[in-house]
């Protein structure tokens, strides 16, 4: 697997892992931006767990690079992927200004980038 997999998957990881820990544990900027969004605590918390489950797979693709976990990395790019689809939908949905998506829209792109470039080895 090359560089450039290796780079945004760690961007990822640590993206995902801090938007996931915010989430999980109700800070007070989870709980502003989910009222915004018109999600509940549990749901909110839900999908704060999947981003943590996301960055486990993230792991795992970067660590099993061609072993018989190598499905794990391009699996979760996709459903990491549709998370932030999702998250700019509720964005959109709730009215938001366009520079409050920026941030889920730049983890959609590098979810995608990440999906190449361990696909293309």
């Amino acid at each position: 697997m090359g560089t450039i997999a290796w780079i945004v998957g760690i961007i990822l990881i640590l993206m995902f892992a801090m938007a996931g820990m915010v989430k999980v544990t109700d800070h007070k900027m989870a709980v502003e931006v989910r009222t915004r969004l018109g999600l509940g605590k549990s749901m909110y918390q839900a999908i704060g767990a999947a981003e943590l489950l996301g960055v486990l797979g993230l792991l795992v693709g970067l660590i099993r690079d061609g072993k018989s976990l190598e499905w794990a990395g391009p699996l979760t790019a996709i459903g990491l992927f549709l998370t932030m689809v999702g998250a700019i939908f509720y964005h959109f949905k709730a009215k938001d200004e366009p520079k409050e998506s920026i941030p889920a829209a730049m983890m959609a792109m590098l979810s995608v980038i990440y999906f190449v470039t361990i696909i293309a080895r």
